[in-house]
């Protein structure tokens, strides 16, 4: 966790200090913007990429609360991991917290282990929801763009960090490449999603039938690079897995559905 960029918000100097030096104490990571209130927080996150956010409840000009809402109304930072620091102990104030989204809650004072455990379980929670992959997509057009070559291919699953995609072999792949994806896929009657440049980084290429010479099918898996997407289309991809997450079973059944219908028609003799 040495390479994660932290974000520590209070008002309070010497929080901010403790909270910095034990962060680098116990991941080892110096990459850690401070703010002093939910404001300069707001300002660091619109200009710099942050994995994790540590933040007091109670702050001048805009408080933890506000910051917190802030955040997850935020396509694009609403799935950073948010801890929530505050004297506040009581159950209604922690139901109120976990209501609004934190990721976790600590309550002053507190030992460098709790807040430790506290930023663990936050990070692998996230990690876990970024790394859910999803198969069996709605039939769909890919496009994909490399070393000046536009290949055709298909997804075969995705996630908010990458996907592994199916597409014949050619030699404008190159591993460790950066390609850069364009999806049109529809999602019902009346919504198609349009994804463009959806740039990404190849770590895996592989053979469908490495055992037949001719077969020049291949898979390839891919990193997602957000530093070169545009915000638009990240929050393009989030809107298409959360869509999916929630839709995916009855798309399958329609799909499955009118395969069958399909093969029905075909079957009727005249």
């Amino acid at each position: 966790m040495k390479d994660l960029t932290f974000l520590v918000v209070d008002d309070s100097q010497i929080v901010r200090s403790l909270v910095k030096t034990a962060v680098f104490t116990q991941f080892g990571s110096n990459r850690i913007f401070t703010a002093s209130n939910g404001a300069q927080a707001k300002d660091i996150l619109l200009s710099k990429k942050v994995d994790i956010i540590i933040s007091d409840w109670e702050m001048p000009k805009m408080s933890g609360q506000e910051l917190l809402s802030f955040v997850k109304e935020s396509k694009k930072l609403s799935e950073i991991p948010f801890i929530m620091m505050t004297t506040r102990g009581g159950k209604e104030s922690v139901l109120e917290a976990i209501q609004n989204g934190v990721s976790h809650y600590v309550v002053k004072p507190f030992t460098t282990e709790k807040l430790e455990d506290a930023i663990r379980r936050s990070w692998t929670s996230s990690r876990k929801r970024k790394e859910m992959r999803i198969a069996g997509l709605p039939q769909h057009v890919l496009k994909i763009a490399t070393s000046g070559q536009m290949l055709d291919g298909k997804i075969q699953n995705i996630s908010r960090s990458g996907a592994l995609l199916d597409l014949p072999f050619h030699s404008a792949l190159a591993l460790f490449s950066n390609i850069r994806m364009h999806i049109n896929m529809p999602l019902n009657d009346n919504d198609t999603i349009q994804l463009c440049n959806l740039t990404g980084r190849i770590i895996r290429i592989s053979a469908h039938n490495a055992s037949d010479p001719t077969d020049r099918s291949c898979s390839i898996a891919l990193i997602f690079d957000y530093e070169k997407c545009e915000t638009k289309t990240i929050d393009g991809l989030n809107y298409l897995m959360d869509y999916l997450s929630s839709n995916l079973p009855k798309l399958v059944k329609e799909t499955t559905l009118k395969s069958s219908m399909c093969d029905n028609f075909t079957g009727i003799s005249e």
